[in-house]
């Protein structure tokens, strides 16, 4: 994450028990077993979830069942 402005672009806020207002942006590591794993940032204002990201955005195509064993 080069700066905050960027966190800010791609992070939420979400109202959470014990952390009102908590400002949140969820990344993604691929390939984490492989010589070239791939690290990425979601915009957490459009893909509320990692399979979706996963599966809209770097097209990994695979079913979220095989997903969630990843």
């Amino acid at each position: 994450m080069p700066d905050r402005a960027t966190f800010e672009t791609l992070a939420r806020r979400d109202d959470v028990p014990g952390q009102i207002g908590a400002e949140e942006m969820k990344f993604l590591v691929l390939g984490v077993d492989t010589p070239q794993p791939a690290l990425f940032f979601l915009n957490t204002n459009t893909y509320s979830d990692h399979y979706k990201f996963a599966s809209e955005a770097v097209h990994i195509g695979i079913s979220l069942t095989e997903f969630n064993t990843i």
